[in-house]
């Protein structure tokens, strides 16, 4: 079974992030109900396709790591500046207009979620281990706590939809180094 210290050091974060929707969409999860849609590739017909989620794009931001560069031992005049890397995972979210942006009586355990509500659960969601203990760093795969955003929402006949960001600012890595795995601790 493939781990978190199997993925390149740059995906990891990825991963573990995919594992925890994978996980807590499950019977009795905290996102049980939800569609999750891993491969993108479902299209909502009617309500009995929502609430989904599902990957849209990814965006990957490069910038030079302050610091000094790493020297390479057998030709010291090739020196390996580190980069500091930023991953942008986006997901469309489509809840029920049905459901609205919220349950009118949440004290209602059968009551549909609505958009709102769904929102929270999966930042919620991301940000839990499969043992239920917070964790917004994924497994140490990212520098920085978990940012993010929600944008270019979009009203249909059938469904609320938005596109949900999740910033991740992952380790630095040295350039010809990113397929590098993870040190196990």
């Amino acid at each position: 079974m493939s781990t978190f210290y199997d993925c390149y050091q740059s995906v990891a974060a990825a991963w573990e992030l995919n594992e925890r929707i994978v996980h807590h969409c499950q019977p009795n999860g905290m996102l049980a109900g939800l569609k999750y849609d891993k491969e993108g590739t479902f299209k909502v017909d009617g309500e009995d396709d929502l609430p989904l989620l599902q990957p849209w794009s990814v965006d990957f931001t490069e910038a030079h790591m302050a610091g000094g560069p790493r020297l390479n031992q057998n030709a010291p005049s090739e020196a390996n500046q580190p980069t500091a890397d930023s991953l942008t995972l986006t997901f469309r979210l489509a809840g029920s207009r049905r459901a609205g942006w919220f349950r009118r009586d949440p004290t209602s355990t059968t009551a549909k979620k609505g958009l709102l509500e769904w929102i929270t659960l999966i930042r919620d969601a991301i940000e839990t281990r499969k043992d239920g203990s917070t964790d917004s760093r994924l497994n140490t795969g990212i520098v920085k706590p978990i940012l993010t955003s929600i944008g270019d929402t979009n009203t249909t006949e059938l469904s609320f939809q938005c596109f949900f960001e999740v910033k991740l600012e992952v380790w630095p890595t040295y350039r010809g180094e990113r397929r590098l795995t993870r040190p196990r601790p």
